[in-house]
């Protein structure tokens, strides 16, 4: 390296290393000041001025502008509040949107005001021209200590801030809030999350420069009347695009310096870019990010007007907009790159001075990075955690910081997969795969025994005969349901109104809203059933902009509705469309229902199984038979339900109703980790023996049905996010007993892949193992555990088939199941069904949660009801 470029990347560094010291001790500083803010009480009755809200909007979502609105209507003084919506004249449908939320909100609030902007001749486009119309149009009748907050159109607003703010409000200063990014996180891909926390947390420490107070706003700041008559109100040259920057800038410098910035230790909460897809996303915040860089043009006009404030103060603002705009740069740059000098340096026999120092500068960069990004941290979580920022945001929110929990499931997946597969490659792999296998047969062993235990149960309680007359509790039985058609919702309650007590049941038909003729055919049902049971009741789920559609938002919704009306004791039955219910499935449940516990049965697929194609019927019978052996594991009764299952309304109101976070997708088995979990582990999983009969998925003909399986399967490897929800919450019941539901969760979602990962690759491991002419003892062992694996795996298909054919023979009228044991070979096409129904949709779930995309859509299954 030239000696001259050498010097001049030293000096570079030093000046990056000295900006860098000065930038941790103000994010250190700033961080004390937002925990000890967050400590406080608010100890105003009343607020000392009057307070303007102003939402410029372009095209934003309707129930976008509602939650920020809903936010400030949680504020104790919020019948004070003023609020503008600023309006822009080019959108179509401006007024019924303004309308729509002044009449929602006219009673919350002051004052509603609607001001329409039209873009003039010199103005640029964006957020300065409609704030500036805007409070322009307002200001004429306002005193001058009122104060002005300026928000974009997504920000909740903590009551903090206006209590922080309204305690230090004067009429000659600007005030800047932080900014935390926690709306949309969870839906957001990663390195667009990880960015806007750069890009807050450099925002934050450039609000709180200590010294001069001459610090620059992000997006949410307020400032009095007078101020903005002062300076002119807002400027809308294409140079004054940063609005939040500018307007400070300008204010500093028309009025002489005496305009400062203020640090309000109060976060607002603000939400991530959104595009079409986890790509359109990306390219979103490219663009936004493009937007953003368009404000090193106030770097300019300090430039021209900033020695009007004396050279000094005039050059302490310039750098300090050079170091708003340039050395960032420099700070990722040395992050970045200096890995590559590095490595450069270390292909030196004999280092120079300046090397050595180049190193050290460059490890102690990364050190002060890290600094300030775990005083960011330490902000979104004490801040979030202590109620400064709006409850949904907050820390008790259960699927908040998710990404971080989901790794070590997707990081044990891919290990293992990978290692699965050069294992055979490498004779030192070898003692890996043995230690992988023998866990593996360790496991099978218990769900075998699990499984017997299983069949047994059932076969002797589809031998008993009924010997109660009455029930003894109350029994609900939800619906819910989305497309489905009339004939499949028509054979679920036909079952049910077969039951010798069905005239004391209650059915919830939980439709969706969205569906079109939802509420006609809910009444041809009702007019048809309505002298066969005791209740049938119809909910309408219109789906909220925080939910994610599907059974778990339906269920959540028809459940809150009817409870109102239902005793603590009353039995919740949660169905899907196509369950056929036996009558010893009530029976059973009655005899074991308390308010506690959550209870579960298994699952049978004999409905329409004639004319579907049977490796679909293969993969779904091997699924229902793992389920029903994780349903029973005879000792801590942690299993999980699987699609039905029963608890009483005593239990779900005690934990809140059900999740509809995306996380959540997967609602059956969350349903009961939730539950005990915030029960304290009081909350059990006990085992119905007596199965609920289900139909497979449809699609248009042969290909098309297994397409909709592959869906399927898909949507149920998203229930993968809960084995993050367990490894965040459960070790509050102890480590003991949190490690073993962790265990059980890893259970459930890992260890099957390795059974059929086992039975599947088997013989390409036997056939190379047979290779060679002498064997270890490891190679021995390992076809021995891969024998024995198949063994144990016909043993618990064996119980599924008893299971079976005893079900379809006691409970379910004598009924033959559609494949007799003489069709068991066919459980060969495994090693088939295995790879495009299982390891493929885990592979492409883990690889979303790895880039945290987590999908909002919802494929609804097909299913074609009763084969009568």
């Amino acid at each position: 390296m030239n000696d001259v470029l050498l010097s001049g990347l030293l000096f570079m560094l030093y000046v990056n290393i000295a900006n860098m010291s000065v930038q941790a001790f103000r994010m250190i500083i700033a961080t004390a000041k937002i925990l000890r803010a967050a400590r406080r009480k608010n100890k105003l009755n009343l607020l000392s001025k009057q307070h303007v809200f102003v939402l410029p909007n372009y095209k934003e979502p309707l129930h976008v502008l509602r939650n920020t609105l809903q936010q400030l209507a949680k504020h104790s003084q919020c019948s004070t509040y003023t609020i503008v919506l600023a309006m822009e004249g080019k959108e179509a449908n401006h007024e019924a949107k303004s309308g729509a939320l002044m009449e929602e909100f006219q009673l919350t609030f002051k004052k509603l005001i609607a001001t329409v902007h039209t873009l003039g001749a010199l103005e640029m486009a964006g957020k300065a021209s409609n704030v500036n119309n805007a409070v322009r149009t307002v200001a004429e009748t306002l005193s001058d200590d009122v104060m002005l907050t300026v928000l974009d159109a997504d920000a909740d607003v903590c009551e903090h801030y206006i209590t922080e703010m309204d305690a230090m409000a004067n009429t000659r200063d600007i005030f800047g809030a932080p900014i935390l990014f926690e709306q949309n996180t969870s839906v957001t891909p990663m390195i667009v999350c990880v960015n806007d926390y750069m890009w807050a947390s450099m925002a934050i420490q450039n609000m709180n420069p200590l010294s001069m107070k001459s610090g620059f706003p992000m997006s949410a700041y307020s400032l009095s009347v007078c101020i903005a008559r002062k300076v002119g109100f807002w400027d809308t040259h294409p140079d004054a695009i940063g609005e939040d920057m500018h307007m400070f800038l300008k204010s500093f410098v028309k009025t002489k310096g005496e305009c400062k910035m203020q640090f309000v230790p109060a976060p607002i909460i603000m939400g991530h870019v959104e595009g079409e897809g986890y790509l359109g996303t990306i390219w979103a915040r490219i663009l936004q990010a493009e937007r953003h860089m368009r404000g090193c043009a106030d770097s300019a006009y300090a430039l021209k007007f900033a020695w009007s404030l004396g050279f000094f103060r005039g050059l302490i603002l310039y750098l300090q907009l050079l170091e708003a705009h340039l050395l960032p740069f420099i700070v990722i740059n040395t992050m970045v790159f200096f890995p590559m000098y590095y490595m450069n340096f270390h292909n030196l026999t004999v280092k120079s001075d300046e090397i050595i120092v180049i190193e050290g500068v460059g490890k102690m960069t990364i050190i002060l990075a890290l600094i300030i990004l775990l005083c960011y941290e330490i902000i979104r979580n004490v801040a979030c955690k202590i109620g400064i920022c709006p409850l949904r945001y907050a820390m008790n929110d259960d699927f908040n910081q998710f990404y971080w929990y989901r790794l070590p499931l997707v990081f044990c997946l891919f290990g293992y997969y990978l290692y699965a597969a050069i294992a055979p490659i490498s004779s030192n792999m070898v003692w890996g795969l043995l230690v992988i296998l023998g866990l593996n047969t360790i496991n099978m062993m218990f769900q075998v025994v699990r499984m017997i235990y299983a069949t047994q149960k059932i076969v002797r309680a589809a031998r008993r005969k009924n010997t109660m007359d009455l029930l003894t509790k109350r029994h609900v039985f939800i619906i819910p349901n989305y497309k489905e058609p009339s004939h499949v919702l028509q054979n679920t309650l036909d079952r049910l109104a077969e039951h010798s007590q069905s005239s004391t049941y209650t059915i919830v038909l939980a439709m969706e809203a969205k569906e079109a003729g939802y509420e006609a055919k809910a009444a041809s049902l009702k007019e048809e059933y309505c002298l066969g049971f005791d209740k049938i009741l119809m909910t309408a789920h219109v789906l909220q902009s925080h939910e994610m559609p599907g059974k778990a938002s339906n269920v959540n919704h028809a459940v809150r509705e009817v409870s109102e009306s239902l005793s603590g004791d009353t039995m919740l039955t949660v169905l899907d469309a196509d369950a056929e219910v036996c009558e010893r499935y009530v029976i059973e449940l009655d005899a074991i229902a308390n308010t506690r516990d959550l209870f579960g049965a298994p699952i049978l697929f004999e409905q329409n199984t004639r004319a579907t194609p049977m490796i679909v019927c293969v993969n779904d019978y091997i699924w229902a038979a793992m389920a029903i052996q994780n349903m029973n594991p005879m000792s801590i009764k942690t299993g999980f339900p699987m699609s039905a299952y029963s608890l009483s309304v005593s239990l779900i109101r005690r934990i809140d109703f059900w999740d509809t976070h995306p996380d959540a997708i997967g609602e059956d088995m969350h349903m009961f980790l939730k539950a005990h979990i915030k029960t304290n582990g009081e909350c059990q999983l006990q085992f119905v023996p007596a199965p609920i009969n289900m139909g497979h998925v449809e699609g248009e003909g042969y290909l098309g049905t297994i397409w909709a399986r592959i869906l399927q399967a898909e949507r149920h490897m998203r229930g993968m996010a809960d084995t993050a929800y367990a490894l965040k919450f459960a070790w509050s019941l102890g480590l003991f007993r949190g490690f073993l539901l962790y265990i059980q969760m890893l259970e459930a979602h890992l260890l099957p892949f390795l059974v059929i990962n086992t039975m599947v690759f088997f013989p390409m491991y036997y056939m190379n193992f047979h290779k060679l002419t002498a064997k270890s003892n490891e190679i021995l062992i390992i076809e021995g555990i891969g024998k024995m694996t198949i063994v144990m795996a016909v043993i618990i298909l064996s119980c599924y088939e008893i299971i079976r054919n005893t079900s379809c023979k006691y409970m379910f009228n004598n009924r033959s199941p559609a494949y007799k044991w003489y069709y068991f070979p066919c459980y060969l096409l495994l090693l088939i069904a295995a790879t495009p129904f299982m390891i493929l949709p885990s592979v492409y779930v883990a690889v979303r949660h790895l880039l945290n995309i987590n999908a909002i859509d919802y494929y609804v299954a097909v299913k074609g009801g009763s084969m009568k």
